[in-house]
């Protein structure tokens, strides 16, 4: 898995990326959600990262395609994953970016 850009914090900069990119996403917000209660994208947004994985499965060609499962896939779910530990780093990295941003911009808004 590669670092997370970023630029690629909220739903409109993460779905327009390739599938096999969308792998990482599903499994780090997963684990922020199941195992930290976190969340970066909301039920609407995970529920068509779901979709698009589902529909794209057979084109995935990503080291931890092992971990999905279509039927997880099919109920918008990742109860169910086991985390390397790659990807809690990386989750948690991921959250740490989002939250920063979130304060950058009350903190500006606030200035203004």
């Amino acid at each position: 898995m590669d670092f997370i850009k970023p630029k690629d914090i909220f739903w409109n900069d993460v779905k327009v990326l390739p599938v096999n990119s969308l792998v990482k996403y599903y499994l780090m917000s997963s684990y922020l959600y199941y195992e930290l209660d976190v969340n970066v994208f909301n039920d609407t947004e995970f529920d068509e990262l779901c979709k698009i994985l589902l529909k794209d499965f057979n084109d995935i060609k990503h080291i931890h395609k092992h971990l999905l499962d279509k039927d997880s896939l099919k109920a918008s779910t990742g109860y169910t994953l086991k985390y390397p530990t790659i990807v809690k780093h990386l989750a948690i990295k991921w959250y740490n970016n989002y939250v920063e941003y979130i304060n950058n911009l009350k903190r500006k808004k606030n200035v203004d």
